[in-house]
């Protein structure tokens, strides 16, 4: 039997489901269905010993970022952890499952904090159909704070969400939003939902089905609620669902009888067809349409769907703000259709993806000259062309319009672009133009080089350089490469806040000098990604050095991958335990760490107890001595450590 079936719910058997009432100061806790038997009263001596064993072991449960366990198991120890929760105000805000044992039992036990919360996160606990008639009851109880509810990837299927809708359909129901994502729900389940709508439209604005398989026939069902104007859904995500054409068709006539209310749709990884995106186009021209959100990625959209949507959004472009395409085989003929929305000066989009569309640099060009062309600034902040092949020519030409001051974009993803050194020029033009709205780009999995590095690096040198973000993981970057980063980052230190190093060849030697910048008085970096670096404990060193710095901002520090061992670990925690140190999360995972780095890091935590919030050590050997170091050092309560990682082992318990 494993620690986890040796918890809190395996013993408790086949127990009584007390039905829990919040207890107040000063009263005894008692279980309704065993009034008469005076064993079951807890007194308030009794109680607050119970508190205190309940309070030590979610404490080593939780910040061990496992499931909260208990030795023994009664109806006191339930009561005793149900009130700890109810008096927590972390946890009455938002309730997370998974911080104990997930499981439907553990659910029932703990319904008094679900209902009393405003958030339950119940996603991945391992739930059946059993515990939805409970729930049920949660929501259509006139005292439930209940706004928030993810049941997602639990085996619920259609009898679960039967029983779940008793409680949507109670008019006492105010759940905002429903997650059943992956909860194995047809066109039955479907059936349900949609008589629950009919008896409370007004809830939940927000419905999440994606993963499940209700077909055309249930989302047909959903859409006849949808018509209904008293119905207030907001947001349906529907990823996934084996939506076809049919669907398509059942949800563009309820958006035409109601389209005044649904403001994000989301149908990726579906199969509308030409005919579906067609009708789904045709609503979006409706000038009542207040839609605002369409996720159509990964939906097999052809030439034929591209062109529908590129003319319905021209009609009417005053709502649309983000439309994501990405997986989809547009090309550029495709992207040029889409081009002549950009132009419209009514249109408001800010958010547009285009990830792995196979587009080439004809495209990249034409959505380049629309941007250029368009008579008045374009709202556009956010754009994925990331896994296409614009080539170099592509982002240069992008890059030309990114010095225009009224374009103002603020995030830009060329990820994965078959980009070389021969684009950095431009973009670091870019950068350098007055002033540059750029506040994150993403250049990894590109051939840039030492050469292409230092060309953009002039750009972000420059003093109009306003970048917050840079990703340049897995671009072939030795410690050449970081010594003209170091440069232009002591020329222009106050803006850059998260840089992504991974995968690239620094070695110790260019760690060593990216060290000294991070000892920069002006330097505000608090994210720095060092994953697979080729690093060993050489480097380990000047990077203690620069945490130790009283002008250091670093607050995530990844050393993922690479070969430090325990005497790297040691030398880091020389930084680690001083005062100035403010990381907050440090990950160690495969740096072939045993006890001995453990007993560096429990030394560190104990020198500088209030910073350090999560480690992650997985897939090292710390073996359960070592852990047993760092897990006393957990259980202080001065301490703010709250989520150890350790995977395989399981921390917070011994072997």
């Amino acid at each position: 039997m494993d620690s986890k079936e040796q918890g809190f719910v395996k013993e408790a058997g086949p127990a009584k489901r007390p039905d829990l009432s919040i207890p107040t100061q000063g009263t005894s806790f008692q279980s309704t269905n065993t009034a008469k038997d005076d064993s079951n009263v807890i007194s308030p001596t009794i109680f607050g010993s119970q508190i205190r064993d309940v309070n030590y072991y979610i404490s080593v449960g939780s910040k061990g970022g496992g499931e909260v366990t208990f030795p023994h198991s009664e109806d006191r120890h339930w009561s005793a952890l149900v009130f700890v929760l109810l008096t927590s105000t972390d946890e009455l805000e938002v309730f997370d499952l998974k911080k104990y044992i997930s499981s439907d039992e553990c659910l029932l036990r703990l319904l008094p904090v679900v209902k009393a919360s405003r958030t339950a996160l119940l996603n991945g606990c391992k739930l059946t159909w059993r515990c939805c008639e409970a729930l049920a009851s949660a929501l259509s109880s006139k005292s439930s704070s209940l706004r928030q509810l993810d049941l997602g990837n639990n085996d619920l299927q259609d009898s679960g969400v039967k029983k779940l809708c008793a409680g949507l359909g109670n008019p006492l129901n105010k759940l905002d939003t429903l997650r059943l994502s992956q909860c194995n729900i047809t066109e039955e389940g479907c059936a349900s939902l949609a008589s629950a709508l009919r008896l409370n439209p007004s809830h939940p604005r927000e419905l999440d089905l994606s993963g499940n398989n209700p077909g055309d026939s249930g989302v047909k069902m959903l859409c006849a609620v949808l018509k209904d104007p008293q119905c207030k859904l907001e947001k349906l995500s529907m990823s996934g669902c084996g939506v076809s054409e049919e669907g398509c068709s059942s949800l563009a006539s309820a958006l035409t009888s109601n389209p005044s209310h649904l403001r994000e749709l989301d149908l990726s990884r579906n199969d509308p067809g030409g005919s579906g995106v067609q009708k789904l186009s045709a609503v979006l021209v409706d000038p009542h349409c207040k839609l605002e959100t369409l996720r159509l990625s990964n939906c097999s959209i052809t030439e034929e769907g591209c062109a529908s949507l590129a003319s319905a959004v021209t009609s009417n472009p005053s709502h649309l703000r983000e439309l994501y395409l990405s997986g989809n085989n547009l090309g550029n003929s495709e992207l040029e259709q889409l081009t002549v929305v950009l132009k419209n000066p009514q249109c408001k989009l800010e958010k547009l993806g285009l990830k792995k569309c196979t587009f080439t640099v004809e495209g990249c060009a034409a959505l380049a000259l629309a941007l250029a062309l368009r008579p008045t600034p374009s709202p556009l902040r956010e754009l994925d062309l990331s896994e296409n092949q614009p080539g170099n020519l592509g982002v240069k030409l992008l890059s030309s319009v990114l010095k225009d001051q009224r374009w103002t974009l603020e995030t830009l993803r060329l990820n994965d672009c078959n980009l070389t050194e021969k684009c950095c020029e431009a973009l670091a033009s870019a950068l350098s133009s007055s002033p540059s709205s750029l506040r994150e780009l993403d250049l990894g999995k590109n051939k840039l080089h030492d050469v292409g590095v230092k060309l953009f690096s002039v750009g972000l040198g420059n003093t109009y350089c306003n970048l917050a973000t840079l990703r340049l993981s897995d671009c072939g970057i030795t410690a050449n490469g970081i010594s003209f980063l170091s440069s232009a980052l002591k020329t222009n230190p106050s803006f850059l806040r998260e840089l992504d190093l991974s995968g690239n060849s620094p070695g110790d030697s260019g760690v060593n000098l990216f060290s000294a910048v991070l000892e920069n008085l002006h330097c505000n970096l608090e994210t720095l990604h060092l994953k697979d670096c080729n690093l060993t404990e050489r480097c380990c060193g000047a990077l203690a050095s620069a945490l130790s710095s009283k002008s250091s901002s670093l607050r995530e520090l990844d050393l993922s991958g690479n070969e430090l061992k325990n005497s790297g670990v040691e030398l880091l925690c020389v930084g680690l335990g001083s005062p100035h140190c403010k990381v907050k999360t440090l990950r160690l995972s495969r740096c072939r760490v045993t006890d001995g780095g453990c007993s560096s890091l429990a030394s560190a935590l104990l020198s500088n107890p209030s910073h350090l919030r999560e480690i992650n050590l997985d897939n090292n050997n710390p073996g359960y001595s070592g852990l047993r170091l760092l897990s006393a050092v957990m259980e202080d309560p001065t301490f703010k450590l709250e989520t150890l990682s350790a995977w395989p082992y399981p921390v917070g318990r011994e072997k």
